[in-house]
C-alpha cells in the first residue's frame, strides 16, 4: 500500500508541501526539533516532515490537529471559486474555466493532505484521552475525524473521494 500512498502524494504535491510547511511551522513554533524535513519521501512519511513530539498535552493536541485545519481552510477557499463559477454562474469562458479546473485541482490536492501521519494521530489520541472530561468533550470530534483521517489517508481513501467528488463538480 506504501507505493499507492507515494504515488498520491506525488499526484497532490501542492498539498503535500502546504501540509510540511504547516508541519514544520508548528515544530519551529514549538521549538521541537526535526529529524527530517524531506517533504517527499518514498516511504510513509511522504507528505509529512519526521519530527519530535510535543511534550504537553495539549501542546501534542494542537501540534496535529492545527496544520490539518489550515490546510482544510485554505483547500476550501480554493474549492469556493470553482463551485461558484461552474455551477452557480455557469462560465461558459475557455479562460475562466481553466482558471477553475486549476482550483479545483489545488483544493482537492490540499484536502487529500489534510490529516497527519498514522505515528502522529496516534500519539494525538493519546494527549486528547489525557485531557479533562469538559476538554475531551469539546475535541472529541476533531479527535477522531483526525485518527479515522490518518488510516483514511495512509490507505489512499481520502485521494480517491475527494478524485470521485471532482469528477462529479466537472462532469454534473
Amino acid at each position: 500500500m506504501t507505493a499507492l500512498y507515494v504515488i498520491t502524494k506525488y499526484l497532490t504535491f501542492p498539498g503535500a508541501f502546504l501540509r510540511c510547511f504547516w508541519e514544520q511551522f508548528m515544530c519551529k513554533l514549538n521549538k521541537l526539533p526535526i529529524e527530517n524535513n524531506k517533504c517527499l519521501q518514498t516511504n510513509e512519511m511522504c507528505g509529512h516532515i519526521e519530527h519530535e513530539m510535543s511534550p504537553g498535552k495539549a501542546k501534542g493536541f494542537f501540534f496535529t490537529f492545527i496544520p490539518g485545519l489550515l490546510t482544510f481552510v485554505m483547500g476550501v477557499v480554493c474549492l469556493i471559486p470553482p463551485l461558484v463559477d461552474l455551477f452557480i454562474l455557469d462560465v461558459s469562458s475557455t479562460p475562466v474555466r481553466s482558471v477553475c479546473y486549476v482550483l479545483l485541482y489545488l483544493a482537492v490536492s490540499m484536502l487529500t493532505n489534510i490529516f497527519p501521519s498514522v505515528e502522529d494521530a496516534m500519539v494525538m489520541w493519546e494527549n486528547y484521552l489525557e485531557f479533562g472530561t469538559g476538554l475531551r468533550a469539546l475535541f472529541f470530534l476533531g479527535a477522531i475525524i483526525m485518527k479515522i483521517g490518518a488510516f483514511c489517508e495512509k490507505y489512499t481513501v481520502t485521494f480517491w473521494t475527494n478524485l470521485a467528488i471532482a469528477a462529479l463538480i466537472i462532469f454534473l
